[in-house]
């Protein structure tokens, strides 16, 4: 997946190249210690197709990436 912040928004493009489904999930860390990081929903991502995720803090990104499992 390519991982994308642009101020307090992160994006996720996932390609699955896999002939089978791939479940994806997108986590952020805020950078401020009062902003609330997050989990987003899993997605499956069926064979040889593309899903997009997002995420957002309320201020700055700290981190951002994506977590794979078999769908």
């Amino acid at each position: 997946c390519a991982v994308k912040v642009t101020g307090s928004e992160v994006t996720a493009h996932c390609h699955n190249p896999h002939s089978r489904t791939d479940r994806v999930r997108l986590h952020v860390e805020c950078a401020r210690w009062w902003d609330v990081d997050s989990d987003g929903a899993p997605v499956d991502a069926a064979p040889a197709r593309g899903v997009e995720l997002t995420g957002r803090c309320w201020k700055e990104v700290g981190s951002a990436w994506v977590s794979h499992r078999p769908g």
